[in-house]
């Protein structure tokens, strides 16, 4: 079976205090943006973020703060029904032919 490719991508900033940054993201052969996880609330792709009631939601940062206060954060966090998490490459390796930036596409 031949797997669909997955392109990661980067670009390099500096933030406006002066700090070197870089974010990067990966995508399809058409340029869409894959993730781990999808938010469930936006849909972005996701490489970061919370997870719900033992991954039954995934949430970005910033829908994560829209739909709950601080302190449900915080008492969930407790209660072990919510965590933050960071994903990695090879997650997506069973479905996708990972190429890294600068490497050629066979």
């Amino acid at each position: 079976m031949c797997k669909s490719k997955a392109f990661e991508r980067s670009i390099d900033f500096v933030t406006r205090d002066g700090e070197k940054a870089c974010v990067w993201w990966v995508e399809d052969e058409n340029g869409k943006h894959i993730g781990y996880k999808y938010c469930d609330d936006c849909g972005e792709a996701l490489w970061s973020g919370h997870v719900v009631n033992d991954g039954d939601e995934h949430y970005c940062e910033c829908c994560m703060k829209k739909r709950f206060t601080e302190e449900q954060m915080s008492e969930m966090y407790e209660n072990d029904e919510q965590y933050y998490t960071e994903w990695d490459l090879c997650d997506i390796e069973d479905d996708y032919e990972v190429v890294k930036e600068g490497e050629e596409v066979k």
